[in-house]
């Protein structure tokens, strides 16, 4: 039976989107190119059934934004379901993590929803996001 990286793997090749493994090959790195930016987005299985990402949105919050920055992630993951935004509050680094459990086998059209989803929610936040760090937009609003 394939394993739910290969089928990953093979619908990056397909795609020509740039791939590697990481970790032994227990993780892969995948290089999205959005419409607003360039990243890189980790997935891995965790101990249970989930297949997780977590990309890494490519603009830190500088600390004396970082109270609005917050505000405005929680508000965002008030309309989500599978995904979480999360600010580190140390470096001002933030993520979107999307997790979904699976099972091995799982139809390449899931494989292709779940991929796309994921790039497409950080793709079109970049812009909300980069607003509210560099106060453009209040934190309590969202453009969608």
């Amino acid at each position: 039976m394939i394993t739910i990286f290969e089928q990953i793997k093979s619908y990056l090749n397909e795609r020509e989107i740039c791939h590697e493994f990481d970790d032994g090959g227990q993780g892969l790195i995948i290089h999205f190119e959005g419409e607003t930016a360039y990243w890189n987005c980790r997935v891995h299985l965790e101990d249970g059934p989930d297949l997780t990402l977590r990309s890494k949105i490519p603009i830190k919050c500088p600390i004396k934004r970082r109270k609005e920055c917050d505000g405005f992630l929680r508000g965002l993951n008030d309309t989500l379901t599978y995904e979480s935004f999360e600010a580190d509050s140390d470096t001002g680094e933030i993520f979107l993590t999307t997790s979904l459990p699976v099972v091995e086998g799982e139809s390449e059209e899931f494989i292709e929803h779940f991929l796309e989803r994921h790039q497409r929610k950080v793709d079109e936040s970049i812009p909300e996001i980069a607003a509210v760090i560099f106060g453009e937009f209040p934190s309590d609003q969202s453009i969608h």
